[in-house]
């Protein structure tokens, strides 16, 4: 049986140390190509909009760009293409204080992700000539000394990525993947309610435990307008309601959460607190126009 740690003993053991923690991100590095439209999609229907050019994107990116300005030390390991736009990624987010050496640099094009804007702020993301990220080679991954591991990648190597480092004791975070119900070993994970089937979202926590068997600690649930909740392996039940804010741009709303929830439960202040804390970084990064996430997205009240 690989060893196994109380999610609140290693939390505890982490806040003790100096800061700052080192975390690794596991994901999307990718060139979103953002559109604001001057109305919904229907189907069916055209659609007119301008352009609100290129900028950087993804999952991990996301991410960590939140948790560097709460003050961490992130480093990012996504895939990305041997052409101008990784160059730009890779630049961009080493100017946003990451650690970009796992980044990997593969020939071809980087990711580009098309985003739909639509007036209410809800994106449509389509992705364009593939996903570079699944190439991501997870064995130069396995060691480091990170106090906590965010995925939201369904890739062959992610599993051995997260049990490796669940067994070393980090703090393991998975986001659930609109497509994949692979094993994962995360002792929190977090999924949109829009991505869950009926049956998963009558029962949340037994798909939780059907992916994380031992390791699963949570099972967060982010219902957009109506905040999020996170049911234990113990029985509890915490919910905490969203920030009213008037919403520009949804894109990246759940990795944002991810890392407010992430860096709470670091600092050991629990699942209420990591709630609270998930639901007002996103509020933030909901109410401006852009993926990466603004300026003072971290701040305290």
């Amino acid at each position: 049986m690989r060893p196994f740690r109380r999610l609140s003993e290693s939390v505890r053991s982490r806040s003790s140390r100096p800061r700052p923690l080192r975390i690794l991100c596991v994901g999307g590095v990718n060139l979103d190509e953002a559109i604001r439209l001057d109305g919904m999609l229907t189907p069916g229907e055209g659609a007119i909009g301008r352009s609100l050019g290129p900028r950087p994107g993804g999952g991990a990116a996301i991410a960590a760009a939140a948790l560097a300005q709460a003050g961490h030390a992130v480093t990012v390991a996504g895939v990305v293409g041997d052409d101008p736009h990784g160059a730009m990624l890779r630049a961009v987010l080493t100017e946003l204080g990451l650690d970009v050496s796992a980044v990997q640099v593969r020939p071809g094009p980087t990711t580009r992700a098309l985003v739909l804007i639509e007036p209410s702020g809800e994106r449509t993301i389509i992705g364009v000539g593939g996903y570079r990220a699944e190439e991501l080679d997870g064995a130069a991954l396995l060691g480091g000394g990170y106090a906590a591991v965010l995925t939201k990648l369904h890739a062959p190597d992610v599993p051995k990525i997260m049990a490796a480092h669940w067994a070393k004791g980090a703090l393991t975070v998975g986001v659930l993947p609109r497509r994949g119900r692979q094993p994962l070993a995360a002792q929190v994970l977090i999924a949109s309610e829009a991505d869950l089937t009926p049956e998963e979202q009558a029962a949340p926590l037994r798909l939780g435990q059907s992916m994380c068997g031992e390791a699963l600690r949570w099972m967060v649930v982010t219902r957009g307008a109506r905040g999020a909740e996170a049911y234990g392996v113990d029985g509890s039940h915490h919910a905490a309601p969203a920030e009213r804010v008037e919403v520009v741009d949804a894109t990246g709303a759940g990795d944002v959460f991810a890392a407010g929830l992430l860096d709470a439960l670091l600092r050991g202040e629990g699942m209420p607190a990591a709630l609270r804390r998930g639901t007002a970084w996103a509020a933030r990064h909901i109410a401006h126009e852009g993926s990466l996430p603004p300026a003072g997205v971290t701040a305290t009240s």
